[in-house]
């Protein structure tokens, strides 16, 4: 139940400022910047709306299709994730702005502590305890990143008036117009995986696919968001000087996390179910053959997304929504077309883990082609 809900969380958290947020660190002046917080933090109220009327108008369908009945009663906290995911999104990419990297990864700590508190002190309430846990882990950290930017820069916040959220909003509607179509097709390809196993083959495999998410891909996600926003706030003042020292951070940036990536996906590809085993009990080795065959893709998952930042760099936000386009075709595809020919739960992800792994290295030389044409311009 916790997997469906954090992936339905992570699917309706990318419409909460309509990708505003990506645009913070762009402009040159703080108070162009400001207005774009501003004007995101504005449109989340709005999109909160409208998510809650959806869950409100279908529960029914959504808890049929989710496959988890269980989740019904905790559906309204989907919208309050959305607000504290929304609030915090906002002011870190700020912070990303200032390039107080410290802050962020501190505040990245706090959330994984006050999840994993929350769920252990709540655990007598059973599921409400666990989905407490991630919403509340959710808001950790958001008021230190904001306080940071009222402290700091309160004279770029003053200057903010209504011409300037009108001319920022024009400036970057690229941003709500394809990113956000782009962030829901992303965020599509992160989720559906867990909702799609739990569609065809039930709760229970839909549990152990999370469990590896949990305890593998999340980690390695934090990690990759990590390198990703210091490479974005890096990257915009790389172009600035020079497409050459944009494409110098990028190489280098793929040498070190394909170096970070090696060890433990060959531990995985090699004694995955062993390791769940003795970390989790027998019934979990389900979950280790999964993580087995799902380590190679995470280790090009680990390069090719660190650094898809370069795309929003150079604002290609066209192409970034095609792949995105691209790689949530291929999830339903492998999963869904390989759970109707019959194929057990463990051929399904291994089949889903082949056709992710060539999606993320079409985005590398997606990524390689947008720097080399750059370059060219010059």
């Amino acid at each position: 139940m916790l997997g469906v809900y954090v992936s339905l969380l992570g699917l309706v958290s990318v419409i909460a400022s309509l990708r505003y947020e990506f645009a913070i660190p762009l402009p040159e002046k703080d108070a162009d910047a400001a207005a774009i917080v501003i004007l995101s933090l504005a449109i989340l109220p709005v999109t909160v709306t409208v998510v809650g009327l959806v869950i409100l108008l279908f529960r029914d369908p959504i808890i049929a299709w989710t496959n988890t009945p269980g989740i019904g009663p905790y559906l309204w906290l989907l919208p309050v994730g959305m607000v504290l995911m929304g609030i915090y999104q906002v002011f870190n990419y700020w912070v990303v702005r200032k390039k107080v990297f410290s802050r962020i990864a501190r505040t990245r700590f706090y959330q994984g502590i006050a999840a994993v508190i929350t769920q252990l002190a709540l655990y007598p309430c059973g599921p409400l305890g666990l989905l407490l846990g991630q919403v509340l882990g959710s808001a950790a950290g958001s008021g230190t990143l904001a306080s940071l930017a009222v402290r700091h820069d309160r004279h770029a916040f003053q200057q903010v008036n209504r011409n300037a959220l009108v001319r920022m909003a024009l400036r970057y509607r690229r941003f709500p117009q394809v990113s956000t179509l782009s962030g829901i097709a992303n965020s599509g390809g992160n989720v559906l995986p867990v909702l799609l196993l739990a569609a065809f083959f039930g709760p229970f495999v839909a549990g152990q696919f999370a469990l590896v998410h949990r305890v593998v891909t999340w980690p390695m996600n934090v990690l990759g968001l990590a390198v990703s926003q210091v490479y974005f706030g890096e990257g915009v003042s790389a172009l600035r000087r020079s497409p050459s020292n944009l494409r110098s951070l990028f190489l280098g940036g793929s040498k070190q996390l394909g170096t970070v990536a090696v060890l433990p996906m060959l531990a995985l590809l090699l004694a995955g179910p062993w390791i769940f085993t003795f970390l989790f009990g027998s019934n979990w080795e389900s979950a280790g053959q999964f993580a087995r065959v799902l380590a190679p893709m995470m280790a090009v998952q680990l390069v090719a997304a660190s650094l898809s930042q370069t795309l929003n760099i150079l604002e290609h936000q066209v192409w970034l929504f095609a792949w995105d386009a691209v790689r949530l075709l291929f999830t339903v595809v492998s999963i869904a077309g390989s759970a109707l020919f019959g194929s057990s739960p463990i051929m399904t992800v291994a089949i889903y883990s082949v056709a992710m792994l060539l999606v993320y290295v079409v985005l590398y030389g997606l990524q390689i082609i947008g720097i080399a044409r750059s370059l060219r311009q010059t």
